[in-house]
């Protein structure tokens, strides 16, 4: 434990109370391990080890005081489990009538374009036809009035 906690206490670092903080590669530690020769820093590194632990053990008693209350409320939790997975069902259920519905929408949307499109074609052949019809009138008049010696005949 002093090993891995002096790994985070060298001079003039900050020493750190999360538990990852300590955990450096062994090379590393051998070589801040090997680079104390005062008898000063030793002890003083020392120290804040047996800080760092104390914090550290103050933390995990914290956490295990903890661990009842965490677990009566996990157990509280377990009917709502099963409620949620009831509810996800439902929902994806749902998801899948909207996304079927949407596709259907879109392919409607599709036709009723291509309808207006129809429409609008068939209304211009409509019209064209009309005139035509319209022409043909006045021109069959025309050679009615001509036929009868309208005022145009002399």
């Amino acid at each position: 434990q002093i090993k891995v906690a002096m790994a985070a206490v060298v001079p003039g670092e900050s020493s750190s109370s999360s538990a990852q903080a300590l955990v450096p590669s062994a090379l590393e530690l051998s070589r801040r391990v090997n680079s104390l020769v005062d008898l000063t820093d030793i002890h003083k590194i020392l120290q804040d080890c047996i800080s760092t632990e104390a914090s550290i053990d103050a933390e995990l008693e914290a956490l295990l005081a903890q661990r009842h209350t965490t677990s009566a409320a996990l157990e509280a939790l377990a009917p709502s489990r099963d409620a949620l997975i009831i509810i996800r069902g439902d929902a994806e259920r749902v998801l899948k009538q909207v996304s079927a519905a949407a596709t259907f929408a879109q392919n409607a949307g599709a036709s009723i374009r291509t309808l207006d499109v129809t429409q609008d074609r068939v209304r211009k052949a409509l019209a064209v036809a009309t005139d035509e019809l319209d022409r043909a009138t006045c021109a069959d008049a025309l050679a009615d009035a001509l036929a009868a010696g309208g005022p145009a005949s002399g």
